[in-house]
């Protein structure tokens, strides 16, 4: 393809959205129509643990606070995919792994193979510094279509309305989780409101393994 995927078809075009989804994808091309909508080499679209196609869950914050000292593509393999190690090793030399860092690894652990991602792709030190330009929902939207989770856990205000609005669905940021769809693909969704950091690494890991155990009690179709 020498589209994005979600330049392909619109939100109304379902059967679009299953003949893309029904085709293979490799790494290589996941990644070449990643970079098309990067809104530069430097934004961290997403962390992974190997190949992102293989992702189950999504963890879906507002945005990245720290922007790469390098090109993205210092942590890609066309083979593997994303080189967490190398990741977290240039990571942890920036700065300490505090905030909503260890929360976010101890909930990704529990519902591990998991995608930790951002509604913006564009790194800023603060919400507010987010311009007009930068909320640009075209790589969460890609990124969706092309790995089709079975969960996604969003956190933070915006994500949250964010997938109220996508999928019709609310009431996902209130301790229940929820059976909705978007763009015709049928997953799970939970949401926490407040901030992330508060829950701490413990609180976090015990929500990971309740939203894990709910992927593995939930009956699929397909």
């Amino acid at each position: 393809m020498d589209r994005p995927l979600a330049a392909l078809f619109d939100a109304g075009d379902c059967s679009s959205i299953q003949r893309v989804q029904m085709q293979p994808v490799a790494l290589s091309e996941f990644y070449a129509q990643l970079m098309r909508l990067l809104p530069d080499d430097r934004a961290r679209p997403f962390v992974c643990d190997g190949s992102p196609l293989e992702c189950r869950s999504f963890i879906v914050g507002l945005n990245a606070a720290t922007r790469l000292d390098c090109s993205f593509r210092k942590y890609w393999s066309d083979e593997s995919g994303f080189k967490l190690a190398l990741f977290r090793q240039d990571y942890d030399r920036t700065r300490r792994r505090r905030g909503n860092r260890p929360v976010i690894e101890a909930i990704s652990a529990q519902i591990a193979p998991c995608l930790e991602t951002n509604l913006y792709a564009h790194p800023t030190k603060k919400a507010k510094d987010l311009t007009r330009a930068d909320r640009e929902v075209s790589i969460i939207e890609f990124l969706f279509l092309a790995i089709r989770p079975r969960l996604v856990f969003c956190h933070s205000k915006e994500p949250i309305r964010f997938f109220e609005k996508a999928t019709g669905c609310s009431g996902f940021d209130q301790d229940e989780v929820k059976r909705t769809r978007w763009h015709g693909h049928e997953f799970l969704i939970f949401g926490r409101p407040g901030p992330l950091y508060t829950l701490g690494p413990r609180r976090a890991s015990e929500l990971g393994a309740m939203l894990a155990d709910r992927l593995r009690t939930e009956p699929w179709s397909q």
